[in-house]
């Protein structure tokens, strides 16, 4: 996988962030974009290091690394399309697409899965 400063990573612990820098061969410095539920035009940009192997896809586009499942703006992500105009969106409802430019926080399908619960009646626990 070629990745280059500018590019987008989605991380095997869930995250997708925004390569600022690379440190040395086995170290890339990522802003803290996209954690959870910040919003990126309101997040700050503190450097992490993270090792290459921890990458899981990388994407010049935000776009290419949500997948079905993850919450984008809120919202579930059910699918994508590319419509005439050759600019792939989101579909977050029957009729409700985003473009890249209209992502302002994702919060990924792993971590929902690993931080799920269940309400359960008093007398089952």
């Amino acid at each position: 996988m070629n990745i280059e400063k500018g590019m987008y990573v989605r991380t095997t612990y869930g995250y997708i962030n925004k390569l600022i820098e690379f440190e040395n061969n086995y170290n890339v410095k990522f802003p803290s974009k996209f954690l959870y539920l910040i919003p990126r035009k309101n997040s700050l940009e503190v450097p992490y290091p993270i090792d290459k192997e921890s990458i899981k896809s990388a994407s010049k586009n935000l776009i290419d690394l949500i997948e079905v499942g993850d919450l984008v703006n809120g919202c579930t992500v059910y699918g994508f399309e590319t419509w005439k105009d050759n600019i792939k969106r989101v579909r977050i409802s029957g009729t409700q697409y985003l473009k890249n430019e209209e992502i302002e926080d994702i919060l990924i399908h792993e971590i929902i899965k690993e931080r799920k619960f269940e309400v359960v009646k008093a007398s089952d626990i």
